[in-house]
């Protein structure tokens, strides 16, 4: 079992809950914009995940991320499903921005008035967030925040769920 703040509370995780997590973690997120300078409408996009292609019938699972935020109080908010892979990205070995950026789609338009927030289940090494918000920028979107329900840590964390933030180095295609 894992004790996670939310909001002013203290949630136990466990495998007969877990699935609460992902509820949680939009509580979460709705507490950090609130108290944030990014002004609304946010359009939530769902990061595809690695087998979410041109040919996928269905969006990434990442869109029950970006619902759980939408329905956890932001009714400015709306859901944006708008980038899929051109071919499954194989999981087995590291990939640059550039390769990411370059298998990436914008399937529809959206709307130019909402600050785009991506959202994403796992952050490593940023080339997945950075290759998205290059590609929906090249396509005139005003990628404002990217958001991640979990991080890759390469050493134990006393404070495993504490927030953490910082500024990623911008992808310019061609660079």
């Amino acid at each position: 079992t894992s004790a996670i703040p939310v909001r002013h509370d203290e949630r136990t995780l466990t495998a007969m809950n877990a699935n609460d997590s992902i509820d949680w973690f939009g509580e979460m997120v709705v507490q950090y914009l609130d108290s944030s300078d990014i002004p609304p409408p946010f359009g939530l996009v769902p990061v595809p995940t690695p087998q979410t292609t041109l040919a996928s019938s269905a969006g990434p699972w990442t869109s029950l991320l970006a619902i759980s935020i939408a329905s956890n109080g932001l009714e400015e908010a709306s859901v944006l499903d708008l980038l899929r892979w051109q071919e499954p990205i194989p999981e087995q070995r590291c990939h640059t921005v550039a390769e990411l950026y370059e298998n990436l789609a914008v399937i529809r338009p959206f709307p130019a008035d909402r600050a785009i927030v991506l959202v994403d289940y796992l952050f490593t090494t940023s080339t997945t967030l950075r290759a998205c918000a290059a590609r929906l920028k090249r396509h005139g979107a005003n990628v404002v925040l990217g958001l991640c329900a979990g991080r890759t840590a390469k050493e134990a964390s006393y404070d495993p769920f504490t927030v953490v933030t910082g500024a990623l180095e911008r992808y310019s295609p061609g660079h």
